[in-house]
């Protein structure tokens, strides 16, 4: 005897069917927006393809990466979280969880999803720098450089994992360890590309060597360059400041209240001219110099 499928059953399976066929569509063109660096659209497309398919777990992992970018953590957890009941064991989906518990000071949790992650597969980076971060957090920094260290085992060409340990050093007061491990990153560039994260954490860990001068000559190649960063301004013109180079404080200060109007961190550091100097630094409501 041959059951058919009464009519119910069938309009069921081919409207799930629908669904995760739409659900599909949504996402390639969620990451087709995210190519085109088309953030809200991307959030949005995503959003409507979880709601197509609650099953969907590259749609809702893609989702909680969009909901991260904007500050959303909370909703980037909850997204990680669904998926961990749908896929227990997707490794990708433990460590993006574990890196949002470690943002949010749950540690304890994070430092558990860095085992299980790390169980799952013990070839994964992102596992090794989930514990290393979050051994970093509970204060145990040696234990956390021995997991960088096999981070680096296991892909020598990633930066992520030597610029945590030169900040780590940095913390154990280690400066030369610091500045030995930043100048083998940044020789991995042209001396006109090196990012200016690690220009900074050169000059912090000469200047901890006493070495202010060097620390100085470092950051003003980077602000030298077309395109410099508020950030390294703000440390260029605060070294000149407590090295009471006060004139080329100043020169720097206008230069970077043109670039980079409205800047509380350039404001505040031209209010800590010497009255002096301060008269010619009056800016108008848009920040620019008059």
């Amino acid at each position: 005897m041959v059951f058919l499928p009464t009519g119910c059953s069938v309009f069921r399976t081919t409207a799930v069917d629908q669904n995760v066929h739409i659900s599909r569509e949504l996402t390639l063109q969620g990451l087709q927006s995210c190519h085109q660096q088309n953030c809200t659209e991307a959030e949005g497309l995503f959003s409507r393809a979880v709601k197509s398919d609650p099953n969907n777990i590259e749609a809702r992992m893609n989702l909680a990466d969009k909901y991260r970018e904007r500050g959303a953590i909370r909703a980037a957890i909850l997204q990680l979280e669904q998926s961990l009941e749908i896929a227990p064991e997707n490794v990708l989906a433990t460590v993006k969880l574990g890196e949002c518990y470690s943002e949010t000071n749950q540690i304890a949790a994070a430092h558990q999803l860095a085992l299980t992650a790390l169980r799952l597969d013990r070839e994964l980076i992102a596992g090794w720098l989930l514990k290393a971060r979050t051994l970093r957090q509970m204060g145990r920094r040696e234990d956390a450089l021995a997991d960088y260290q096999q981070a680096i085992r296991i892909n020598p060409d990633d930066d992520q994992a030597p610029m945590a340990m030169a900040t780590l050093y940095q913390e154990l007061g280690r400066p030369l360890r610091a500045l030995t491990t930043l100048d083998r990153i940044a020789g991995g560039y042209t001396e006109a590309d090196v990012p200016d994260s690690i220009l900074i954490q050169q000059a912090v860990a000469l200047r901890q060597m006493k070495r202010t001068s060097d620390a100085i000559s470092r950051l003003e190649s980077g602000f030298q360059r077309e395109g410099y960063s508020e950030a390294v301004a703000e440390f260029y013109i605060a070294a000149l400041l407590e090295t009471n180079q006060h004139e080329k404080a100043l020169s720097a200060i206008q230069l970077a209240a043109y670039q980079y109007p409205g800047s509380a961190g350039i404001n505040r550091l031209a209010a800590s001219l010497p009255s002096v100097d301060r008269p010619s630094l009056a800016l108008n409501q848009r920040g620019f110099l008059k």
